[in-house]
């Protein structure tokens, strides 16, 4: 009998309130949602950058040089000096990249542009769709590789097509060598 008339009073409050109780279960189910909104967020977050880190590799480090008055300035000897105090890395391979202009003819398009060595293409794990990458004994020549989107954005529907084609990067003319698979 006590259990019964606590409910109905209960029940006799909220009716009278019933406004301000209708806002608070608004305010309470939107808090409750947002809560788990945000932690489904942060878990597809923490699963997708994971996915990253594990398609790049763990063991991939950048060191970006912030002076822009300094680049160039990792030389062979630079890179040799950093590979002997820090013996727990297995290879280093400095590059420079950058934004550019690429242009067949009246197509042109604004990509990103990395100048690199041989070594770029097996530490990031690049593939070829087709051709070779730029070698060592490449350097007297302006050669390049396309990824596979700006090969499809100057106009070559097949990969192969573009092998030996003249392109002008950032005002330069290069003979294409390679184009990187798609991934």
């Amino acid at each position: 009998m006590k259990a019964r008339r606590i409910w109905t009073e209960a029940a006799r409050s909220l009716w009278r309130t019933r406004r301000q109780a209708l806002l608070a279960w608004l305010a309470i189910t939107t808090g409750i949602a947002s809560v788990i909104a945000m932690l489904t967020v942060g878990s597809v977050a923490s699963r997708e950058t994971l996915r990253q880190f594990e398609a790049v590799g763990t063991d991939y480090y950048t060191i970006t040089l912030s002076d822009p008055r300094r680049v160039g300035a990792i030389d062979p000897q630079s890179v040799g000096k950093f590979l002997r105090y820090l013996p727990s890395i297995d290879s280093l391979v400095p590059f420079i990249a950058g934004e550019g202009s690429a242009q067949i003819g009246r197509r042109q398009v604004v990509v990103p542009v990395i100048g690199a060595e041989e070594r770029f293409a097996t530490v990031n794990r690049v593939k070829l769709e087709a051709g070779r990458f730029v070698h060592s004994s490449d350097q007297s020549s302006a050669f390049c590789v396309l990824g596979a989107n700006l090969a499809l954005g100057l106009g070559f529907n097949v990969a192969a097509d573009a092998i030996g084609r003249p392109v002008r990067i950032a005002g330069i003319n290069h003979v294409v060598i390679g184009v990187l698979a798609p991934h």
